[in-house]
């Protein structure tokens, strides 16, 4: 009897270093493909179903607190519980406060509502109505550069890996921009730039572009003031003169900096914080606004935007619960605080 608790007791404390052991060779295999394959082929290895499967246990405490929002069926951002009656925080700016519902780290699906706003980090605090949902831990500790971390999804699922590519710094909005030529006097298009918003939704040379969100533009100095007005990532509605008649268009402003830069979706809002730190998991847009961890299962932030093909930022977990305990405040819930915890525990 005593020598079969003996061997319990051998087993258990041998298995956390096991599994340590076991992610430790995985983050070995995805550094040497870093330092000998293509690019195009490391992030194939780093992001295959294989890998990613063997770094799940990094997700388990973290994914307790992770729920998936939706419009309608699709899933548009992740969220996490930041208080077990039933607040979350998201990524604003991928939302649609009219018509949110919210999966929940069990499955149940429940309606949500947006409390308040963030809109310098682009964060949204909702509430749903739910009790004694599991809320994030937070790790304060920074990372340094070149530390491995996973994205985790929901049921305990990796969805990425990446390392940390940069310190934590402000990241300046970049310049919006539409991607037309203009006419020196006139709003209308000279020529398109190629890879830009305009191509995307299909203006031309010699389009007139008289509504700008609802604002009528005669002039050249007029059409650039009223898209001036605008940031990054913001939706805008254009009215175009073609050929004798109107046409509607919307799209999403992208920046000098990063248009034509990348394949693939990128975050509306992608630039423009006060504090993030650059990672390069490749992220889905939807995929933001959730928990990223380090390879201990310790939440070091949240995955706030896809900026460019090796680009994601992440506001650290320090940061992050300065800006949850303001929007709780704001929200009326001034008994409300996050929790902290630099230490493991399952």
């Amino acid at each position: 009897m005593n020598a079969m608790l003996r061997n319990r007791r051998r087993s258990s404390i041998l298995a956390a270093p096991a599994r340590r052991g076991l992610l430790l060779m995985a983050a070995a295999l995805i550094l040497s493909t870093h330092a000998t394959a293509q690019r195009s082929s490391r992030r194939l290895l780093r992001d295959s179903s294989e890998i990613l499967a063997k770094l799940d246990p990094t997700t388990t405490r973290a994914s307790r607190s992770l729920c998936v929002l939706r419009k309608g069926r699709d899933a548009c951002a992740y969220g996490l519980v930041v208080h077990p009656d039933g607040w979350l925080v998201t990524k604003y700016s991928e939302i649609d406060p009219a018509s949110l519902s919210c999966e929940l780290p069990d499955g149940r699906q429940v309606r949500a509502r947006v409390s308040a706003v963030d809109r310098l980090h682009d964060l949204a605090l909702l509430k749903v109505d739910a009790k004694d949902l599991s809320a994030v831990r937070w790790s304060t500790r920074p990372l340094p550069v070149g530390s491995l971390v996973v994205t985790s999804g929901p049921r305990a699922r990796a969805v990425a890996m990446g390392v940390v590519s940069g310190p934590v710094r402000e990241l300046e909005a970049g310049r919006p921009m539409l991607g037309v030529e203009l006419d020196q006097n006139e709003p209308r298009i000279v020529r398109i730039v190629r890879g830009t918003a305009a191509q995307r939704i299909g203006l031309r040379a010699r389009d007139v572009i008289v509504e700008v969100n609802h604002k009528e533009v005669s002039s050249r100095e007029e059409l650039v003031g009223e898209l001036q007005e605008l940031r990054v990532g913001d939706m805008v509605e254009l009215v175009v003169l073609r050929e004798g008649e109107e046409i509607d268009f919307q799209t999403t402003l992208g920046s000098w900096e990063e248009e034509g830069a990348m394949d693939g979706d990128k975050s509306r809002v992608r630039s423009g914080f006060p504090e993030v730190f650059r990672h390069d998991c490749v992220l889905e847009p939807e995929e933001c606004g959730g928990p990223i961890v380090d390879l201990e299962g310790n939440v070091v932030g949240i995955n706030i935007a896809r900026a460019g093909r090796t680009a994601s930022y992440a506001i650290p977990g320090a940061t992050a619960q300065a800006v949850i305990r303001k929007l709780l405040r704001k929200a009326g819930r001034e008994s409300v605080t996050t929790r902290r915890s630099d230490h493991n525990d399952d």
